[in-house]
């Protein structure tokens, strides 16, 4: 009777036991499992949030801006956008919030960089030299091989023959999407593009600014290669309508109208060599930022409070269109 008992009093722990531990196990299951949903939740908030926080900076610094033209002094692109409300902070800005004083930027007009999706060859060769101080040659190589890769045949630009035999080769063969790139980052992908090229131009490219130059916006090395392209070697032309229009963006003057006529006007009249250059850019001069970009970052106070982060969107507002046509989420 002594050994029945002892075994059922061992059956007994061991079954105690085992229920214990699967309870234990249970309630850990269900403890990840709540956690996993919170977090789910609190990823669908975040992303929710930074996507007001664009909406709420859009309508208020760009949708009112109706003037027909933009410049670096308009509200979106001078200085960014910041909202706490409703348990929530919310901020835009062009490339990110940092917080050293000064460094945060507002939007950015992409019309204001050169369109590397129909920007003409001379162009590009330009930008590469500019920025990058690639000799002309190789400048201008690169400049056919990004033609080649977006256009939508597979003929070399500029000479006789297949793309594939004019850039490829059997270790690295050349594999073309022929259509426009989707975003900068496929450059890396074209055969003769380097990180330090991509690094020195990509701020200066864009592939969703709607194919003009937005003459009031664009940064200098932009403003530069691209009246150095159309001055067809007057390079002396070239600087000195350069220099007539930055002189003319720093006195606080804004372009209004994207005609040539009506450019040389605001500058008080040009030469006979610096109107014609003007000329020859005009179709591919603007006033106007089409597309606007930014980052929307938006973090419920409460997280905000503990140091967490919350969610960051990278978009491109088509203003012509009036929608996102980019839309990252991190």
């Amino acid at each position: 009777m002594r050994r029945d008992t002892g075994s059922l009093l061992i059956i007994a722990l061991v079954t105690v036991s085992a229920a214990t531990l699967l309870a234990l196990a249970l309630g850990a299951w269900m403890g990840a499992q709540s956690r996993a949903l919170e977090a789910t939740r609190y990823r669908r908030a975040v992303r929710e949030g930074a996507y007001r926080a664009a909406v709420l900076a859009l309508a208020e610094h760009v949708l009112p801006d109706t003037n027909g033209w933009d410049a670096l002094q308009e509200p979106w692109a001078r200085e960014p956008w910041e909202r706490r409300e409703a348990g929530w902070v919310m901020r835009v800005s062009g490339t990110g919030w940092r917080e050293e004083p000064g460094a945060t930027i507002g939007m950015i007009d992409e019309s204001g960089k050169l369109p590397v999706d129909r920007a003409p060859m001379p162009w590009l060769q330009a930008l590469f030299q500019e920025v990058a101080g690639v000799p002309p040659e190789a400048a201008a190589d690169l400049a056919r091989r990004l033609i080649d890769w977006q256009d939508a045949d597979s003929e070399a630009a500029g000479a006789t023959g297949p793309e594939a035999a004019a850039y490829g080769t059997r270790d690295h063969p050349w594999a073309a999407p022929n259509r426009p790139l989707a975003c900068l980052e496929e450059l890396a992908l074209v055969p003769g593009v380097d990180p330090d090229l991509l690094q020195a131009a990509m701020p200066c490219l864009t592939v969703v600014g709607g194919g003009r130059i937005n003459l009031n916006t664009a940064a200098e090395p932009v403003l530069r290669s691209a009246l150095r392209a159309a001055a067809a070697g007057d390079d002396a032309a070239a600087g000195r309508l350069l220099e007539r229009i930055l002189a003319y963006r720093r006195a606080g003057q804004v372009f209004t109208a994207p005609a040539a006529q009506a450019i040389a006007r605001a500058l008080g009249g040009l030469p006979p060599d610096e109107a014609a250059l003007l000329g020859r850019a005009e179709g591919y001069i603007a006033v106007q930022a089409r597309v606007v970009s930014g980052v929307a970052e938006a973090t419920p106070a409460s997280a905000w409070a503990e140091g967490r982060r919350g969610g960051r969107a990278w978009f491109a507002w088509d203003r012509t269109a009036g929608r996102f046509i980019r839309w990252i989420e991190e």
